[in-house]
């Protein structure tokens, strides 16, 4: 009996000091996954900013590129940019996922539109790499976010036409126990049974050995991965070396909400930005260099300010608002953009249409942007998105 006590008690201080060990080792985990989600929240703004104000240089110098060696060259570095922001922007969902920020909002979501949009943007990427894209209609409705949704499905396409050579891609939908079923069909060179597993973690790259990163960084599949699981969405895969693989995604079905009919107004275009008077509000001398030089390209007059007092001192004086307000969130010395908006705003006493640009889209600053009335763009801003909001606010404005 003394000998079986003795025994206990040694087992039970093992086990004691095992807990120990694994409590501390679990510890040392959380912290460090918390340094990375905090290393990337407080560099998320310093790199985002050369990189906003390489995109708007890369246009603005587009658009006065006559010869066309210096058109070429300068197509390549807008190439570049838009390859940079997708890898940085893989890099900022996986540790967003990762540190708990991404919320799913639930909504009705209108296949027909999801997929007008998607065929929109990979129709042209299909054509120029010599592949065919089908992605029949599908009058339907399901129940999901619709932004994390659509992102699932644009990053397994992505991936789908990158690894193809020959052939192409397939979008389809059918009705599965209950659930409408997502596949993304490729032929593309197919996934052996070993790897099939493997491709989910991140990256991972079976076909760039060569590790060309204009082919992402392997965090697509992963992405995905990890907002099905945030979705509730299964997801699961079949493939044949050789021939091709797909990609299956569950969803559940939603409704269709009711609409109401509206009268509508067919208005002059806003394509043309001349005559435009634009206030831009940054503190980052690059930032508002390349702003100007965009914003002249396009043919709208650009008064440039750093602060609130230098946005006050572009405005006194002038007897029509600008029409429309470019501030970054942060600026120097506590200020920040939305207080500087309201400032010249009430100095008019009109509401003036404005965009916020941030590097960082927490929840609270896009509630905050959403209460005030402002658009939020995340930086790096591509000139194309820019234009694109800013026709949108003017003609907002012209309604209003």
């Amino acid at each position: 009996a003394l000998r079986n006590r003795y025994a206990n008690e040694v087992l039970s201080k093992r086990l004691e000091a095992q807990n120990v060990e694994l409590s501390q080792a679990r510890d040392r985990a959380d912290q460090a996954s918390r340094a990375k989600s905090q290393f990337f929240a407080a560099a998320s703004h310093d790199l985002r900013q050369p990189l906003h104000a390489m995109g708007l240089f890369a246009a603005a110098l587009s658009a006065k590129a006559r010869e066309p060696d210096v058109a070429n060259l300068v197509t390549s570095i807008s190439s570049s940019v838009e390859a940079l922001e997708g890898l940085f922007n893989e890099l900022l969902d996986i540790s967003k996922i990762d540190s708990g920020k991404v919320k799913p909002e639930i909504a009705d979501v209108s296949v027909t539109v999801l997929f007008d949009r998607l065929r929109m943007d990979f129709e042209p990427e299909a054509f120029d790499r010599g592949l065919s894209f089908r992605m029949p209609s599908r009058s339907a409705w399901v129940r999901s976010d619709p932004v994390l949704l659509e992102r699932i499905l644009r990053n397994l396409i992505s991936n789908a036409m990158r690894y193809t050579r020959t052939g192409g891609v397939l979008v389809s939908t059918r009705l599965r126990k209950g659930k409408l079923r997502f596949e993304v069909w490729d032929t593309g060179m197919g996934i052996a049974p070993d790897d099939q597993v493997r491709i989910f973690e991140e990256f991972v790259q079976l076909a760039n050995a060569e590790r060309d990163r204009r082919k992402g960084l392997g965090l697509g599949l992963s992405i995905v991965q990890r907002l099905a699981a945030l979705l509730s969405h299964p997801v699961s895969l079949s493939s044949r070396l050789g021939r091709g693989t797909v990609f299956r995604i569950d969803v559940p079905m939603g409704r269709a909400p009711v609409v109401r009919v509206a009268a509508t107004r067919v208005e002059r275009s806003q394509a043309d930005l001349g005559g435009r008077c634009i206030l831009v509000i940054d503190d980052e001398a690059s930032i508002v260099d390349g702003m100007s030089a965009l914003l002249g390209s396009w043919g709208a007059e650009a008064l440039i300010a750093g602060t609130a007092a230098e946005a006050m001192a572009q405005v006194t004086g002038r007897d029509a608002p600008p029409d429309l307000i470019i501030a970054d969130y942060q600026l120097r010395d506590g200020e920040i953009g939305p207080e500087v908006v309201t400032a010249v705003r009430r100095h008019f006493g009109t509401e003036i249409p404005a965009i916020l640009v941030t590097g960082s889209a927490t929840p609270e600053r896009l509630e905050e942007a959403r209460d005030l009335g402002h658009h939020l763009l995340l930086k790096p801003v591509m000139p194309a998105k820019l234009r694109t909001l800013i026709q949108f606010k003017l003609k907002e404005a012209v309604k209003a």
